[in-house]
């Protein structure tokens, strides 16, 4: 016997450490990490993107106030201190469809390495954390990979390498990152209904100079969503006319 299922089955967000889908960025000082992140952020001007870091502060004050402060153009500077709790910073990164991460003090579930020779000693330290590794950026051409990267993952060389001044190329990548888990979202027009309280067909209200139906779609096609109708298909008219007769 089938076992009875209240609630419709459905897929979880598949979230990351941090944030619904994130990448670390480790190999080298924060500087160029922070420098690299905010080019490709002006690449990536259509999304909402955050940067999660730490503070490079020796002391830290007592968190009595959280300051949130707002620009007239939409920017939001968040300054405050606290522990931190994957599951809040979940809640927190809810609302970006990407967010970095500063991997020289936090993993991410994927990571961009880069090469910096100066930093070899760093990235040995935190080779365990380079477990889904998506592209490497060399600061320099002729870095040659590091003999203990090669030896944990043979297939290393085979993994795409940028430059670091290669922006949009690097930016080209985290795009197709994001558009990975991003899910597909499309627009549906309800226009089914009988509308027998109102005598009329809802959807043919003239508004704003056309049919409400058609207005309700182009605002949806205008935030590029695919959009549809949800209209009754000629076999329910016909039972519904049936039934009405048979009564």
């Amino acid at each position: 016997m089938k076992k009875h299922s209240k609630h419709t089955k459905l897929e979880r967000r598949n979230n990351d450490n941090f944030a619904p889908n994130e990448i670390a960025i480790l190999g080298t000082n924060c500087g160029n990490i922070s420098d690299l992140v905010s080019k490709v952020s002006q690449q990536l001007f259509n999304y909402k993107l955050g940067y999660f870091d730490a503070s490079h502060a020796k002391e830290v004050e007592k968190n009595i106030l959280s300051e949130y402060v707002f620009h007239h153009e939409g920017n939001l500077q968040i300054t405050t201190s606290g522990a931190v709790n994957k599951f809040k910073q979940r809640l927190d990164f809810a609302q970006y469809d990407f967010v970095f991460i500063n991997g020289n003090h936090y993993q991410g579930s994927k990571q961009i390495l880069i090469l910096d020779k100066t930093k070899e000693a760093s990235v040995l330290k935190r080779l365990k954390q380079l477990d889904n590794i998506q592209f490497i950026v060399k600061l320099k051409s002729e870095t040659e990979y590091f003999s203990f990267l090669e030896e944990e993952y043979p297939q290393i060389k085979n993994i795409p390498c940028y430059h670091i001044n290669e922006i949009e190329v690097i930016s080209n990548h985290i795009n197709k990152l994001i558009q990975e888990k991003t899910a597909t979202v499309k627009g549906l027009v309800l226009v089914g209904g009988k509308s027998t309280r109102m005598g009329q067909d809802k959807s043919q209200l003239n508004y704003y100079g056309k049919p409400q139906k058609e207005y309700v779609k182009e605002l949806l096609e205008n935030n590029n969503l695919d959009t549809f109708y949800s209209v009754q298909n000629s076999s329910e008219k016909k039972m519904r006319f049936q039934i009405s007769l048979s009564i």
